[in-house]
């Protein structure tokens, strides 16, 4: 009776790269495949396959059919092909990047200041980081301004304004602003209107915008 034979080191490691190359390949000619599509359509060059009066896709000779539904269908069946091409571009080239890694709080304990405040509520409640203490705008005296130096210019991408989790569900309308010199600024996020619910989001809210680099960041109320 044969002993089993042992598979040696060597003989894995040449089966994966027989796998990844396989994998590879068929990526490339998937790719390939997509692009010859795309040309022939640009070109108005029939497709194989696709009924333009040379033969069907079960390739029997076919009596050839009006050069206006032969381009009919070859269209259909291109754009399609082109459109997935872009989304795959889209998410591959737009989407992810735009995706923000996790970073550490800059405006954390940063000079901030106000426009106005009521009471005791001051402006540094609010980047003191405790919730239980918060910066409360004057009534009636939109808009309401709230300013964070970050003490040099950095590049930031999103702005996480948060309340007590014990507080009851609210809105807030606001834009979020930006300036490298303390003096002019530029709107980084529209005017919205955010939802506090501390049953969906924790009343939490998070603003993601494009990459940019600014001192000063501040936020709006009007509402």
């Amino acid at each position: 009776m044969e002993s089993p034979k042992k598979l040696s080191y060597r003989s894995i490691v040449s089966h994966y790269k027989s796998v990844v190359y396989f994998i590879i390949k068929l990526c490339f000619d998937y790719i390939k495949f997509l692009l010859q599509i795309v040309i022939s359509w640009h070109n108005k060059i029939p497709l194989k396959g696709v009924v333009n009066g040379a033969r069907s896709f079960s390739g029997k000779n076919q009596k050839p059919k009006e050069r206006e539904g032969g381009i009919f269908l070859k269209q259909s069946y291109t754009k399609g092909y082109v459109f997935a091409l872009c989304l795959i571009i889209f998410i591959s080239v737009v989407a992810l990047p735009s995706v923000p890694a996790a970073g550490p709080n800059l405006a954390l304990s940063r000079p901030i200041t106000a426009n106005n405040y009521t009471q005791s509520y001051v402006a540094t409640n609010a980047n003191d980081g405790n919730v239980n203490t918060y910066w409360e705008g004057a009534p009636n005296a939109y808009p309401n301004t709230l300013t964070v130096d970050l003490g040099s210019s950095q590049t930031i991408n999103n702005v996480v304004v948060k309340l007590n989790s014990s507080w009851g569900a609210r809105t807030q309308t606001f834009a979020v602003l930006g300036s490298t010199n303390g003096s002019t600024y530029t709107t980084l996020v529209g005017s919205a209107t955010y939802t506090f619910n501390p049953a969906t989001n924790s009343n939490t809210v998070s603003i993601t915008f494009n990459n940019t680099s600014q001192r000063y960041v501040r936020l709006n109320f009007t509402a």
